[in-house]
């Protein structure tokens, strides 16, 4: 069995689906929570505590570095994990923080929240081995406002209309996923709840759209992210 490290940026963006597979296949893993302390991010000396990390998201931009110190803590376990070839996934934040950490900059792009559809890149995907299951075009759920470009090296794998850089493959050991494929029915009425929290300000028929539309599509997206996480849980067995 593999160990796994969840680095958790706020209290209310948990692992979803990832934790429910982690737990169902009897794998060990535990919460870094860098925001109650520095401490509980291990130094990139101490990559190895863990045989795969998961970094989630967060309302913070990586720009917020002065105020909220420990993204520069997180980057640089990251950059000692793509040294090492490290199982690493990104999400949302995470992906972006993936991107940062190899230098590239992160910026305003166009604000997707709720459901809409990517594509996934023909000349990558279907080859790359976490993603050969997925569809050519998937309807996913999108909590973002910010963007990145993508790393040099690094392998386009999925984009949206609004976005570029959906999904990407770093030497098939690191992976970013800037929409959300570990959400659960749960966890997106509690965002939607909350959003006036993130200043994103949703009207009545909005949040009433998203949830109707939840209810219809999270069992399929579910299910692929299960096959996905699967799949990137194979990577630490290796």
């Amino acid at each position: 069995m593999s160990s796994f490290a969840i680095v958790q940026q706020v209290p209310y963006e948990g692992a979803g689906i990832f934790e429910e597979c982690l737990q169902t296949w009897g794998h060990r893993y535990c919460y870094l929570r860098p925001y109650l302390s520095k401490s509980w991010l291990p130094r990139p000396e101490g990559l190895h505590d863990y045989d795969g990390y998961i970094f989630l998201g967060g309302p913070m931009s990586v720009n917020d570095q002065k105020e909220v110190p420990y993204l520069r803590e997180e980057m640089a376990l990251i950059q000692e994990g793509l040294r090492c070839r490290k199982p690493m996934l990104g999400v949302c934040l995470g992906a972006q923080l993936l991107a940062a950490a190899q230098g590239m900059p992160i910026y305003k792009g166009i604000r997707e929240i709720g459901w809409a559809p990517i594509e996934f890149d023909p000349s990558g995907a279907p080859s790359d081995p976490l993603f050969s299951h997925f569809p050519e075009k998937l309807l996913v759920f999108h909590w973002h406002g910010e963007t990145f470009d993508l790393p040099q090296g690094a392998i386009h794998l999925a984009q949206s209309s609004a976005c570029r850089n959906q999904a990407f493959g770093i030497h098939r050991h690191a992976y970013g996923l800037q929409f959300h494929l570990e959400v659960t029915e749960e966890i997106i009425k509690d965002w939607v709840q909350k959003a006036g929290d993130q200043d994103i300000f949703l009207t009545d028929e909005q949040q009433r759209e998203i949830l109707e539309t939840t209810k219809k599509e999270v069992e399929n997206l579910n299910r692929l992210g299960r096959q996905f996480f699967q799949k990137f849980v194979q990577l630490t067995l290796k």
